[in-house]
């Protein structure tokens, strides 16, 4: 299983992560508005599904995952604009239902 699983574009999972290990840049979920990541949890479990945070193991990306159903849709931003977008998107789709 070198390379990890491919994602729905052809690239895999931890493209990102052999990227940033160049960098050395450090992700965290306090770089988020609180305001806005409880608005985002609410949203999402409103709806019945679960949402977890964590990151990369190297620390260069956050690590978004909903988990709905039978399906796990993760997504990864780095720095504070990336993470705010990426809570903006997870709100606007769960409100979508």
């Amino acid at each position: 299983m070198a390379g990890g699983k491919p994602d729905n574009n052809g690239a895999h999972r931890y493209d990102r992560v052999a990227r940033n290990s160049a960098r050395k840049v450090v992700a965290s979920w306090e770089d988020a508005d609180q305001e806005t990541l409880w608005r985002t949890v609410q949203e999402v479990t409103n709806q019945g599904d679960a949402v977890m945070f964590s990151k990369t193991r190297d620390e260069g990306a956050v690590v978004l995952t909903v988990l709905s159903g039978d399906e796990r849709i993760r997504q990864y931003a780095t720095g504070a604009e990336e993470i705010a977008e990426l809570l903006r998107i997870v709100r606007e789709a769960a409100q979508a239902d």
